[in-house]
């Protein structure tokens, strides 16, 4: 990518006492792709961002690097002063000189070395970006929660009672874990069935919740808040008048198991 600009901030003397800002900007101007390079008391100011759209302006930048703090500080600040300045605001990438840079050297050799590094990586990214547009996609709010063990439980349970549909997938054929096959529970040494049996009978007689017993998670597909995951039944019986044990039925029998298709989206 070519025209991109680099803003190097001195936090007052948060990174300028252990950071030579100008050498920043000087080696900054030597990376591909970037036009301009320019220093300043303080980015963050109503005046720093001034010169920041003056130059995305003026030098028709197409993406820039911040070298200032941390981006959970001012990532919003930058991003917002770039998208009133015509450039599109994910084109904007911060370098940590702060608390990844001066706050942890007390050398301005050192740190002045490292600051180089951080924002000539920050360049980098810049150069692989594209320019994104924010999106809205339907998201069903569904839990999926795999192993029904204690923490399975007392997790569905927990999304369950706020008010949305969990399904537990259990690859035993019962919910329970390895919490049920225990007699005493640390530190109080109390019985785990007293603790354990009342939250799976919770568990199953709770309206928004799905037990799928003795199955399996084969496939997960899909991206966040749109998952689908296909769920493998275990036979539930076998007649033993009729099992010969030959495994025909495993190979030839349409309704050998049962594979249900769920679709989750959270």
């Amino acid at each position: 990518m070519h025209g991109i600009g680099v803003f190097v901030c001195h936090c007052g003397s948060n990174i300028a006492a252990t950071v030579d800002v100008k050498k920043v900007v000087e080696m900054a101007k030597l990376e591909p792709g970037v036009v301009h390079a320019e220093d300043y008391q303080y980015m963050c100011s109503e005046a720093g961002q001034e010169r920041i759209a003056n130059a995305i302006k003026e030098k028709n930048l197409k993406g820039i690097v911040v070298c200032s703090c941390s981006p959970r500080m001012h990532e919003a600040t930058f991003r917002k002063c770039a998208e009133k300045a015509g450039l599109n605001p994910y084109m904007v990438e911060i370098a940590n000189l702060r608390e990844q840079c001066s706050w942890i050297h007390k050398d301005i050799v050192e740190g002045t070395e490292k600051a180089v590094i951080l924002t000539r990586a920050a360049i980098a990214k810049v150069n692989l970006n594209t320019s994104l547009m924010p999106g809205e996609s339907r998201v069903t709010k569904r839990a999926l929660v795999i192993g029904g063990g204690i923490a399975g439980i007392q997790t569905a349970l927990d999304i369950a009672d706020a008010g949305y549909e969990v399904d537990i997938v259990e690859k035993t054929p019962s919910i329970g874990g390895k919490m049920a096959q225990l007699d005493k529970t640390f530190p109080t040494l109390d019985c785990s069935a007293c603790i354990l049996t009342p939250k799976m009978v919770d568990a199953a007689a709770h309206e928004k919740i799905t037990i799928y017993s003795y199955s399996e998670v084969e496939k997960v597909a899909g991206f966040v808040g749109d998952f689908t995951v296909d769920i493998r039944k275990k036979a539930r019986y076998v007649n033993m008048d009729k099992c010969t044990g030959c495994g025909v039925c495993m190979e030839k029998c349409p309704q050998q198991e049962g594979t249900q298709r769920i679709q989750q989206r959270s």
